[in-house]
């Protein structure tokens, strides 16, 4: 099996196992925010954000130097790395369960006291997780990968949806979250044949970090992106307005469920092709007309659908969210487009360049929103991701000097016809007019027959 069968394989699974997700993510959260409302899924949010950060932090770029690195790791390298990363991130559950009256004072939050800890708790345990994950991740072994996130991702549902039904209320979600991981953990242990055993090598611990962190800075940068809205909405505008955001937001990373799935296929595969750059841009130029195509379409659905039948199922309480969506929609859709560029910078090891955009990107997107939340409410948080999409030509000037310019003709072939209808509610039914021309084209339907025979799974 080549090397491009083997990753649109291993992408169709994994995006065949997010589709499955995203229908049970959907399920979950008309089961579960409808019943505890947006003020106690605001604290849940804000709470789980903090431990999401978290969580980041303590990957210290190890899970990405198990997978990438040039050599095949040992058992032993995989039990160092398992050790690291669990010292680290009990180290910092603590940190911040000992500063949680702070936190307390700072997000006067109702609740938040009794959901944090519980995140906390769950935090080493999806630690000990992660070289199990790397392990299958590395050797392509993406089925097994799949089948182990589908069964954790149904604990936590079963378990929020009953909480929620029971009247915990924002604890509800956080208990999903702590039994899915310890679920998890042995079930990720046992498909990749792991055992948990501790291990220390200071050598070896420089060697890992001396990789991973040039990974990790610039990804934490990124991530600072999740905090923006418990952080500066939760400031100025209360738990109602984060969890209204948090629902949008929770729509759009559901709905782009292809984009993720391809960027982990890429970690592996664009690796491997490292030393012949014309392959690497003719790969990014075809990755970011197919993550177009494959998120585009979903979101746009969504947008036109949603804001009639979202009051219905989730609720009068929930209809604001919908007045947000397309604004994150389109950050995503952007987002798409430029999604493997980083990819290939790490591949370079300009992890550098990578912090670089991510810096801009983010003072871009908090500092509008600190700006724009106070004054125009829920959707100045809408109009800062549309600030934010300027640091792309930051990176595509980036990716320019390593590899040479990306053709973005197909992506925009389908990508903004697609960004203009996701706005419909607002401009009318004419911004449908440039999307229903493409769709109709015989050239939309011989690509989408050429990549839907390339994703069968097929040995060849």
């Amino acid at each position: 099996m080549t090397l491009r069968t083997k990753a649109l394989r291993g992408g169709a699974v994994l995006a065949g196992r997010q589709g499955v997700g995203m229908v049970l993510s959907l399920l979950s959260l008309l089961l579960v925010t409808r019943v505890i409302g947006p003020s106690n899924y605001g604290v849940y949010v804000v709470a789980a954000s903090l431990q999401s950060y978290l969580f980041s932090l303590s990957l210290l770029g190890l899970n990405v130097y198990l997978i990438r690195n040039e050599t095949v790791p040992s058992a032993y390298e995989y039990n160092v790395a398992a050790t690291l990363m669990f010292a680290v991130g009990t180290g910092l559950a603590l940190l911040t369960f000992f500063s949680l009256p702070l936190l307390e004072t700072t997000f006067k939050l109702p609740h938040f006291g009794a959901v944090l800890p519980l995140m906390l708790l769950a935090l080493p345990v999806q630690l000990l997780g992660i070289t199990a994950i790397a392990q299958l991740e590395r050797d392509l072994n993406y089925e097994r990968v799949a089948l182990a996130e589908l069964i954790i991702q149904v604990v936590n549902m079963l378990v929020a949806v009953a909480m929620a039904w029971q009247g915990f209320g924002a604890v509800a979600p956080a208990l999903g979250v702590l039994t899915s991981q310890l679920v998890g953990l042995p079930l990720l242990l046992w498909f990749s044949g792991r055992r948990l055993k501790p291990g220390w090598d200071s050598t070896l611990v420089r060697q890992m970090l001396s990789y991973g962190l040039a990974y990790a800075a610039a990804n934490w940068v990124w991530q600072l992106r999740q905090l923006v809205n418990p952080l500066i909405v939760a400031r100025f505008l209360g738990a109602e307005a984060v969890g209204i955001i948090a629902l949008a937001i929770r729509f759009v990373d559901l709905l782009s469920f292809a984009k993720s799935a391809t960027y982990r296929i890429a970690l592996s595969a664009l690796s491997k092709m490292q030393d012949d750059k014309q392959r690497i841009r003719k790969a990014v130029t075809e990755g970011a007309g197919l993550q177009v195509l494959a998120v585009g379409p979903f979101l746009v659905m969504f947008a036109l659908v949603a804001p009639l039948v979202l009051p219905k199922f989730f609720g009068a309480s929930w209809a604001a969210s919908m007045t947000i969506f397309p604004f994150i929609a389109l950050g995503v859709l952007v987002n798409a487009v430029f999604n493997l560029h980083s990819s290939v910078l790490y591949v370079f090891k300009r992890n550098l360049d990578v912090a670089l955009f991510h810096v801009v990107h983010i003072m871009l997107f908090a500092l509008s929103a600190y700006l724009l939340v106070p004054r125009y409410g829920v959707i100045g948080y809408g109009w800062a991701e549309v600030v934010g999409i300027l640091a792309y030509i930051v990176i595509h000037t980036l990716i320019v000097r390593q590899v040479g310019s990306p053709n973005y003709k197909l992506a925009a072939f389908w990508g903004l016809p697609c960004a203009l209808a996701l706005f419909t509610h607002f401009i009318g039914p004419l911004a449908l007019v440039p999307l229903t021309v493409v769709v109709i084209m015989p050239y939309t339907r011989r690509t989408l027959k050429k990549y839907a025979g390339q994703m069968r799974l097929r040995h060849g």
